[in-house]
Formats: structure tokens, sequence, C-alpha cells
């Protein structure tokens, strides 16, 4: 892909760094709730339901964000569609036969083999499995150069602070910009405990004690 100036190369990166994370989200989200179907409904939600919640367009979507969210929130984990581990595994070991069945040299005996080891399997390791047929299959219909790209943007990005959002420079609060540096924090964890423990909940505590200058 080409680029006429640094900016849409910087703004291409960014829109791809902004996916990633909404993927690793969501990725996380389904596997912490088992129950959860993985559909693209929910996938969604999770998303708008984050981003509705921490409304700064700056915060990157992750897990811990969204378990904040429920945190507040308990009751809301039921306006997400769910289905018993026992069906959802039924539909992996499906998924993963019929991926074999189209993909492999596997006769029906040797189907049918798989599909009774699996049935010990648990959640984790059919997911896993799946994850393994669906990129391998997709990745020997792609040319080389889309094979190294894909290489390149599996690599993770390094974090002084992984796990949490990067605490930006400012907010947006209460009709003005709002510079969020030592005394900013300072000044709200004597004085507005719930907004600090809310920041420190996106961001991570140790983010944020090392803005305050906290070490």
């Amino acid at each position: 892909m080409s680029f006429r100036n640094a900016t849409q190369q910087q703004e291409a990166i960014e829109a791809a760094r902004v996916q990633q994370a909404k993927r690793d989200c969501i990725a996380e989200v389904f596997s912490k709730y088992p129950t959860m179907v993985q559909c693209e409904a929910n996938a969604r939600k999770i998303i708008e339901d984050i981003s509705f919640w921490a409304p700064n367009t700056e915060i990157l979507p992750t897990f811990q964000l969204f378990q904040s969210m429920l945190d507040e929130n308990p009751d809301h984990i039921k306006t997400y569609a769910t289905q018993p581990v026992d069906r959802t595994k039924e539909q992996i070991r499906e998924e993963i036969i019929s991926l074999l069945q189209a993909h492999s040299r596997r006769d029906d005996h040797m189907l049918k083999s798989e599909e009774s080891r699996m049935k010990s399997w648990d959640l984790s390791a059919l997911r896993i499995r799946l994850a393994e047929l669906k990129t391998k299959t997709h990745m020997v219909s792609q040319p080389v150069s889309e094979l190294k790209q894909f290489v390149a943007d599996s690599r993770p990005s390094i974090s002084p602070f992984p796990g949490f959002a990067t605490l930006p420079k400012s907010i947006w609060r209460d009709g003005r910009t709002v510079t969020i540096d030592a005394d900013y924090l300072n000044h709200i964890a004597k004085h507005d405990k719930y907004e600090f423990v809310r920041i420190c909940k996106i961001y991570g505590s140790a983010q944020v004690d090392s803005r305050r200058g906290i070490r």
C-alpha cells in the first residue's frame, strides 16, 4: 500500500492499531466468558459498550475496561447472547470437522476418530484448534507478500504498561481540556475518589502512579 504523505501513513498505522486492539479485546472477552456466543452482534456490542462507558476517543478497548464496566453494572452481562458451553463445544467440533473435510485428506474413518477424540477437549482447546485450522486454510490461499505482512502485523507491540490503555496527556471534561499531569491526578486523588479510582481501573495504578511521579 502506498501513501501520499507521512500524515496518511501515520493515520493508517493508527487505524490498524485501533482495529487490532478491538480484535484482541473481543477475543479476550469471549475467552473469559465461555457462555457468551461468539457472534458479530456480541462482538460489536462489546466495543460499543466500552465506548459508551469510557467515551474518551483516545482510549483503546481492552478486557480490563470491559470488566470494569461490568463491575459497576453486573446485570449488564445479561444483555449479551449466551448459550450453554456444551452446545458451543458441539458447534465448534462440527466446524472443525467441516474444515477438515474440505481442506484435508482425512477419510471418514479418520474424521470420526478425530471427532471422538475432541469430545474430551475443553472449550479453550477446541477454540485454539479451530483458530489454527482457519489460519492454515487462509494462509494456503494467500500470496507470499500478504503472508509476510500477516507475520509483521502479528508481532505484539511493546508497552511499558501492558494490558492497559495509554494514559493521554489531556482529556475533555466539563466543557474544557484538562491536562492529565501529576497536579491533576494528585488533586482528584484527594478530592474526587470516584474519578481517581475510575482512571486507575482504565489505565492501571502503575501508570497513574508513574504520571504522578511515584515510583
